[in-house]
């Protein structure tokens, strides 16, 4: 992993924490840091915990500092947890798919597609149409990673393919939607 160490100085100079620069107005402000993430990581009784991401205008390149802030005006705390040299990781931005668990909602569904996700596992309702059979044939034989992406792409079907999968009940769901009872 790629570090760099900041004297609280040149943090200083380059506007860190508080006073960065949006991307549009870094021509401007060519000597301050671009701020490209900003998050509260931890609170702890007195102070919040935050990690900054940020393009460095001397080199560059992109990193992640983490510093502290006060909860209240009335509160006192250092930024950079009354260290003499702050620690940043050089980083990168990259994409990532991730499964999070969300609220039931009453999506609806079509007849057809509920007859589909039935009849691409034999268990009744009636042929899909040449693009959903390929796009279901697909599925059966994604990875996760791609699974997810075409959860996004299709979400009914993907619902469809839930309660397929979630057992007797999901199928007798699904054959109460298409009408295939």
């Amino acid at each position: 992993m790629t570090t760099r160490i900041f004297t609280r100085d040149q943090l200083d100079a380059f506007g860190l924490p508080r006073e960065t620069v949006t991307p549009d107005k870094a021509a401007e402000y060519p000597e301050v840091a671009v701020e490209l993430h900003r998050e509260q990581i931890d609170t702890r009784r007195w102070s919040s915990t935050h990690s900054l991401v940020f393009r460095a205008p001397d080199d560059g390149k992109t990193y992640r500092v983490t510093y502290q802030s006060p909860l209240t005006e009335h509160q006192e705390c250092d930024d950079w947890f009354d260290d003499n040299e702050v620690k940043a990781f050089e980083v990168e931005q990259r994409t990532q798919i991730v499964t999070r668990w969300k609220r039931v909602t009453d999506t609806t569904m079509s007849a057809d597609v509920a007859a589909h996700v039935l009849w691409s596992e034999r268990k009744g309702g009636w042929p899909p149409s040449t693009f959903p059979t390929k796009l279901l044939d697909t599925w059966t034989s994604a990875d996760t990673e791609n699974a997810a992406r075409l959860t996004a792409a299709f979400p009914e079907y993907a619902a469809a393919i839930a309660l397929l999968r979630s057992g007797e009940q999901g199928i007798q769901r699904l054959r109460a939607i298409s009408g295939d009872s």
